[in-house]
């Protein structure tokens, strides 16, 4: 049998993540470029047949209150323990603190989403980002401090734009300081100090438990980490591929599923995190390669 041996004394880093969910005002009647009214689905899966009804599987099932999204975080947080060897780990707090509370945005939902062209798509979700975290600290005040945080990630309600469809949906993303000053003309500062990395999530992947949002929340904070998109996104394709977290691999296909459980990154990823040390061959020989998870 293998053992698998886990130091608690072996992370290299600790992020400590600021977590905060936004809603928009209720679209009535449904605005028809967007999967979502505006407000998380804090119905109860197991009492109501209507929503059983609607899902293939009961997996990331309504309620999406706030032990919703701590499972995800808890399993983002034992994803990258594991591909990294326990060299990264997440602590994370979210706000608000009322386990069905959210921060309600300006504008309806679809206002927040695609753009005409990708600037205009990156100005919105910097616009979402700064009016988030703005209304989270002047709702909350003295009781929350941003300098005590090192990673900020919005979850909004609605599902995204990656697995949506929808025109007008929010794509996840994620953000950086030349992103803030290039989109917003400055960088962004609260509590002393300057926001310079920002996540934008949906509160799920889709509504019928066929696709998951581990997968997401695992390459967005790839992307923290300093790892780079290995998609073609010049013409929206795969480029490294389904066994590449930082390409598809984020959305990794089950038994009629995707996204719940995402694959490791790729090696070259590994490398350039500073994971491992690569070989270079420098005669002819041969190589045993074994599954990453194999001692």
């Amino acid at each position: 049998a293998l053992v698998f041996f886990f130091s608690a004394n072996a992370f290299a880093r600790e992020h400590h993540v600021l977590v905060i969910r936004v809603d928009f005002p209720f679209e009535d009647p449904d605005h028809e470029t967007t999967s979502g009214r505006g407000a998380f689905d804090l119905s109860d899966y197991y009492a109501d047949e209507a929503v059983q009804s609607r899902y293939y599987h009961p997996w990331d099932i309504p309620p999406h209150d706030s032990r919703y999204f701590a499972n995800h975080l808890r399993a983002l947080d034992y994803y990258w323990k594991t591909v990294s060897e326990n060299r990264v780990s997440i602590s994370y707090r979210i706000w608000p603190e009322d386990p069905r509370g959210s921060y309600r945005m300006s504008n309806t939902f679809y206002k927040y989403g695609n753009g005409r062209t990708p600037e205009q798509t990156y100005q919105k979700l910097a616009e979402l980002f700064r009016e988030a975290v703005e209304t989270c600290k002047r709702m909350e005040g003295a009781r929350i401090n941003f300098s005590e945080y090192d990673t900020f990630m919005i979850i909004h309600a609605g599902i995204g734009q990656e697995t949506s469809g929808g025109l007008n949906d929010i794509p996840s993303a994620y953000l950086n300081p030349e992103d803030f000053r290039k989109y917003l003309g400055e960088a962004l500062h609260i509590d002393g100090k300057e926001i310079d990395n920002g996540i934008i999530l949906p509160e799920m992947a889709s509504d019928s438990g066929l696709g998951g949002l581990n997968g997401i929340m695992a390459q967005m904070f790839g992307h923290r980490l300093g790892l780079p998109s290995l998609s073609n996104n010049k013409d929206g394709l795969p480029a490294a591929g389904g066994w590449s977290l930082m390409d598809t691999g984020g959305m990794a296909y089950g038994a009629y599923t995707r996204g719940f459980i995402p694959t490791h990154p790729d090696i070259w990823s590994k490398i350039e995190l500073g994971w491992l040390e690569p070989v270079t061959v420098t005669s002819d020989t041969t190589l045993d390669i074994a599954a990453t998870h194999i001692n």
